[in-house]
């Protein structure tokens, strides 16, 4: 029998949910060592100029609602950036500069046949700052989430937005998309028959032909000036060095690669940009770039860049080439025989407030029934109580079967140990 729950959404036994609480947790840790702070946001937003915008570039993915009290169209998230765009610029305006703050939550967007339409991420947004500095230090935040969950093999690929829009910007939209999906798509025959077709300066047809074959080191920025770099896209490729030149300072570069050849990121991307892959995931697990206009669209231009980690992806990741959290497991199960069992439920109390995770086994069962369950769950110890009355108590290593009579302080005292 089929799960009756709608296409492009997910359900996540506690195993799963818990390890993805557990990379969140980590992801949280690394943005408040780094002074940031968390901001929450509402799931829906009121389809507003940005969102229509936002729309169009997803080819019309928002998923929209009618307000009843008003009757005006409402979407569920699909971005957390315009909302933290838009807290800074309007509650926190007068704010001291930089702004750090950072967000968890799922988005919803209409996917592709078999893609989740609820994304659950994790990011941040630094807004006041336009120093390289500021790109560098998304870049190093990003590898020290990947740090914390052992992923070493991982590649950041640096970008600039601006350069290609630039680059197209001769093109009508039409043939603009067209050349775009072929760079994309790395479709050398289909990019070559759209640029011929049409009347532009060589040099700039040149270096759009050769765009899928210059991806690598900074040393690609040198080609590039050399096939064609008029002055318009000049400020994009320093850009581009200064930041790496910052990542090179604080012995950061090893992992990074340079592709210019794709338009990435939303509508309101503007200049450095990158994207964080793992060999085997299939997907980036993290974007960000810098987004200066949508601060300009919220009314208090400044300038403003953030990321954001997939989080299912990132669980993957961690799956192939680093180690996800483990599950919280359940520290003990106390099983009280008696007939009253006031004694179970007192010892579980105590024990919960030393910081001990503790069930009790509340079914009237076997006792050898209630050790299969605690074994079958992960649970750690059992708490064995017969009689209310006695004074020693059974502790039960689930792992090994090792079973000690103690007096309720020793028990207490040898449990405490594990917090």
């Amino acid at each position: 029998m089929q799960y009756l729950i709608p296409k492009g959404v997910s359900i996540r036994v506690p195993e799963v949910q818990e390890r993805l609480d557990g990379i969140k947790n980590r992801i949280s840790e690394v943005f408040q060592r780094w002074g940031y702070s968390k901001v929450g946001t509402p799931t829906f937003e009121y389809y507003d100029e940005v969102y229509r915008l936002i729309d169009e570039s997803l080819n019309g993915a928002l998923v929209k609602l009618t307000e009843r009290e008003t009757g005006r169209i409402v979407v569920l998230r699909a971005d957390f950036t315009p909302q933290v765009a838009r807290i800074a610029s309007t509650i926190l305006r007068f704010a001291p500069r930089p702004l750090r703050l950072y967000y968890s939550g799922s988005v919803f967007r209409w996917q592709k046949a078999g893609e989740n339409k609820q994304i659950s991420q994790v990011g941040l947004e630094l807004i006041g700052l336009h120093q390289p500095e500021a790109c560098a230090e998304m870049i190093a935040i990003s590898e020290e989430v990947l740090e914390s969950l052992s992923i070493k093999e991982y590649m950041v690929v640096l970008c600039n937005v601006g350069f290609l829009k630039e680059i197209l910007a001769p093109f009508d939209s039409h043939l603009r998309r067209k050349i775009a999906s072929a760079l994309a798509r790395k479709d050398r025959k289909e990019l070559e028959e759209y640029v011929k077709s049409s009347d532009i300066e060589e040099p700039r047809a040149q270096l759009i032909l050769k765009l899928p074959d210059l991806v690598g080191g900074m040393e690609i920025l040198d080609d590039i000036r050399r096939i064609f770099a008029p002055e318009s896209i000049e400020c994009y490729l320093k850009e581009l060095e200064d930041v790496f030149s910052v990542l090179e300072r604080y012995k950061l570069d090893k992992n990074i690669l340079v592709d210019l050849s794709e338009i990435r990121g939303m509508v309101y991307h503007k200049g450095f940009f990158f994207e964080v892959f793992v060999e085997g995931v299939g997907r980036r697990i993290a974007v960000g770039g810098r987004y200066d206009d949508l601060m300009q669209m919220y009314g208090h231009p400044e300038p403003a860049l953030g990321f954001a980690f997939n989080l299912e992806d990132l669980y993957k990741a961690t799956l192939l080439k680093g180690e996800p959290p483990e599950p919280q497991r359940v520290d003990a199960l106390v099983i009280d025989l008696s007939e009253v069992k006031l004694k179970g439920q007192r010892l579980a109390r105590l024990l919960r407030k030393k910081g001990l995770r503790v069930a009790r086994d509340i079914i009237k069962r076997p006792e050898e029934e209630s050790l299969k369950y605690a074994k079958h769950h992960g649970i750690r110890y059992a708490v064995v109580i017969r009689d209310s009355e006695a004074e020693c108590i059974e502790l039960v290593e689930l792992e090994t079967g090792k079973r000690e009579q103690l007096g309720e302080d020793a028990l207490l005292k040898k449990l405490e140990e594990l917090v």
